[in-house]
């Protein structure tokens, strides 16, 4: 996995903590804790995972304090085939489709 601002492990008994590490802006979910959640759970769920239980904690005082605003009122800001252009891109490079072979 690359996660970007997440850290994971898995214990010997096979419990997974993940941990959402941006502490100074209190976890916000923005894309990059998205894509690092969606790395998480395909692991986890992943033919062969040793994974039995998960826990899904934030580093700091907070465990996530919501979305983002910056990157909300960036979305805002562009228009609707701007954001679905803008997501498509991310999204398809992050995770290119699988073949079903």
């Amino acid at each position: 996995m690359e996660l970007k601002q997440t850290l994971f492990s898995v214990d010997e008994r096979g419990i997974a903590t993940a941990t959402f590490n941006e502490p100074k802006r209190h976890n916000v979910i923005s894309p990059a804790f998205m894509a690092d959640l969606n790395q998480v759970m395909e692991h986890v769920e992943s033919p062969g995972s040793r994974v039995r239980a998960l826990i899904l904690t934030g580093a700091g005082e907070s465990f996530c304090a919501g979305g983002d605003l910056g990157w909300m009122k960036q979305q805002f800001a562009m228009t609707r085939s701007e954001r679905v252009a803008n997501w498509s891109a991310t999204w398809r490079s992050r995770f290119p489709p699988q073949s079903s072979h």
